[in-house]
């Protein structure tokens, strides 16, 4: 199935994590930005609340709604429901907001997201972290951007996700 998008910026993925869980998101993140260009949509923008439980406030889902209003966010690719609240029923009201401002919500294929699927292997760790922050607090102009977010770095495996963590 191809589709096509009337702006660079209208595509989006939308990822949530709790507790905390840097390889979980970085590996969905990939997949769902593989499914984007699969379905012929543009590279897309993520917005990641990394260790936000969505009993909290997501400052990136905040960011993303306001993208959608906007008409910034046309389709926002998701692993499932459970992105917005573990409940499908409590997560129903988040994706009608965004079906409300003309937002397409396209959920990963079952298969697909199997490939994220944590391991038995222990975590790996990395002696050091960067963090930098985000130049622009627009929409940025490159491949898999957040606006105004900022990127955990970890050098030693030339990984990088953007992120909300402390």
């Amino acid at each position: 199935m191809e589709r096509q998008t009337e702006s660079a910026h209208a595509t989006a993925v939308y990822l949530r994590c709790y507790p905390r869980d840097g390889w979980a998101v970085m590996s969905l993140h990939r997949i769902l930005d593989r499914y984007a260009l699969d379905l012929g949509l543009s590279w897309p923008n993520a917005f990641i609340d990394n260790g936000i439980s969505s009993h909290q406030a997501a400052p990136r889902r905040a960011n993303l709604e306001v993208a959608g209003a906007a008409g910034c966010s046309g389709v926002i690719l998701i692993p499932g429901p459970w992105v917005f609240a573990l409940d499908d029923g409590a997560a129903r009201p988040a994706v009608d907001r965004f079906t409300a401002q003309g937002c397409e919500i396209t959920e990963l294929p079952r298969h697909l997201g199997a490939a994220a699927a944590p391991s038995a292997e222990p975590a790996r760790t990395h002696d050091r972290q960067v963090r930098l922050t985000h130049p622009s607090a627009g929409l940025p102009s490159h491949p898999g951007g957040t606006p105004g977010g900022a990127v955990d770095r970890l050098p030693s495996a030339g990984l990088a996700s953007w992120d909300t963590g402390p």
